[in-house]
């Protein structure tokens, strides 16, 4: 039995005339008839009886008519969605933010513009630090990211940047370095610092730590935080300063402030990264998207 046996045999089974039926498929007579045939000799039953003037069901052929439809609808809708699926339409996405990631305006007009462009489509969102979506992307477990990147992985990621950071200095209110509009590396000599834990993101804290020491100076390590938000936190209630990426997402606080470090250059580059020549249409509608947005407008 045939798929195309069985749009046949509907075909015949709904107009009970085997003319009117070859013409509906744009077949001649004899041809429909023979498929016909040839159907009821593969299932060894009668479909119809042959009347003077047209045809009639029998009870098997009746059965396998309810059977046809569902089994052509089925077919139908597999169809549709494995076309979708190719166009990248419908199936699941799987999506890493860090903590910055989730502040960007850019970000969420990205993640509102594609469900509003492809609606069937489930995401599968997770926070993961950069060193974490690096593992993941390496692994398989995601399949992109938005993650602040040093020039990591380039060999296996595509990457699509959307900005360039900078470190500033984060510090109490009440420290009295706040009182200065710019600082040096040296004025954190004496100062306690919240020092981002490596497992972060071993690239940049081994950048930083290589930057101040270049400038005589041994951070005094007050405490460590696992998160940006953990080292904003920590910096509020005052246990010390601390170097942050792009202070701008922050926002104003009554508790911090946020000074230049005109000697500390260290470019950060926020990005959009996914593995290489990943050939997924839901990825591929995913990074467009990022890309008009970011053409678009600013990102803060």
């Amino acid at each position: 039995m045939e798929l195309r046996q069985l749009r046949y045999f509907v075909a015949a089974a709904e107009l009970l005339h085997m003319s009117r039926a070859a013409a509906r498929l744009g077949l001649s007579q004899p041809a429909l008839s023979q498929q016909i045939r040839d159907l009821e000799g593969g299932l060894g039953l009668a479909l119809f009886e042959r009347l003077p003037r047209g045809l009639k069901l029998t009870e098997a052929g009746a059965d396998l008519l309810l059977q046809s439809r569902r089994i052509l609808a089925d077919v139908e809708h597999m169809t549709e969605r494995l076309r979708f699926a190719a166009l990248g339409e419908i199936g699941r996405l799987r999506i890493a933010i860090n903590e910055i990631a989730g502040q960007q305006r850019l970000v969420a007009q990205a993640f509102g513009a594609f469900r509003a462009a492809y609606p069937n489509v489930s995401i599968e969102l997770s926070q993961l630090s950069t060193f974490e979506q690096l593992e993941a992307l390496r692994e398989g477990r995601i399949d992109a990211g938005f993650h602040h990147n040093q020039q990591q992985d380039l060999d296996l990621l595509d990457c699509v940047t959307l900005r360039e950071d900078g470190f500033m200095l984060g510090l109490p209110r009440e420290n009295p370095l706040a009182a200065r509009p710019r600082l040096v590396i040296a004025d954190l000599a004496e100062e306690p610092l919240v020092w981002l834990h490596r497992s972060v993101n071993p690239l940049v804290i081994d950048q930083l730590l290589a930057a101040l020491q270049a400038k005589g100076v041994t951070p005094t390590i007050a405490i460590e935080a696992k998160s940006d938000i953990s080292m904003m936190n920590f910096i509020s209630v005052g246990l010390g300063c601390g170097l942050v990426v792009s202070a701008e997402r922050w926002g104003a606080s009554s508790n911090v402030v946020f000074r230049a470090v005109d000697d500390l250059s260290i470019p950060v580059n926020f990005v959009f990264a996914s593995r290489r020549g990943d050939p997924s249409p839901l990825l591929g509608n995913f990074t467009a998207i990022v890309r008009q947005v970011h053409a678009a407008g600013p990102s803060l």
